[in-house]
C-alpha cells in the first residue's frame, strides 16, 4: 500500500505507517491524503459494487482474528475507508484511490 499526498502534486510519501505517524510528518493544515489501493478479482465479468470498505487493522489485532480463524469485522478496525456507490469491479487487477 503506498499513501500519496493529493492536495497538490501527488507523490509517494510514505508506506507501514499509521495515522499518527503520517500527520506528523507529512500532513500540514488543510492538505488531504489518500490511499492506492489494487485489489485483484477473479470473477468472470465486472460488478458494480454498492460500496468498498477497506478496514485498517493494527497487526497484532489481525494476527489474533486468523488465529482464532475468524473475519475481521469493521468493530476490529482502527480506521475505514470508504470508496462510495458505483465503483466497479472487473476481472483482473482493479485500482482504486481511497481518502484517508
Amino acid at each position: 500500500m503506498e499513501i500519496l499526498d493529493t492536495s497538490a502534486d501527488s507523490f509517494k510519501i510514505g508506506a507501514g505507517m499509521d495515522s499518527k505517524q503520517l500527520l506528523k510528518r507529512y500532513c500540514n493544515v488543510g492538505e488531504s491524503v489518500a490511499v492506492n489501493v489494487t485489489l485483484t478479482s477473479h470473477l468472470p465479468r465486472e460488478i458494480e459494487l454498492a460500496s468498498l470498505k477497506l478496514f485498517i487493522v493494527e497487526f497484532d489485532t489481525f494476527s489474533k482474528i486468523v488465529e482464532n480463524r475468524e473475519s475481521v469485522e469493521e468493530e476490529d478496525s482502527f480506521k475505514t475507508l470508504i470508496l462510495g456507490q458505483g465503483a466497479k469491479l472487473a476481472p483482473g487487477k482493479n485500482y482504486f484511490t481511497l481518502e484517508w
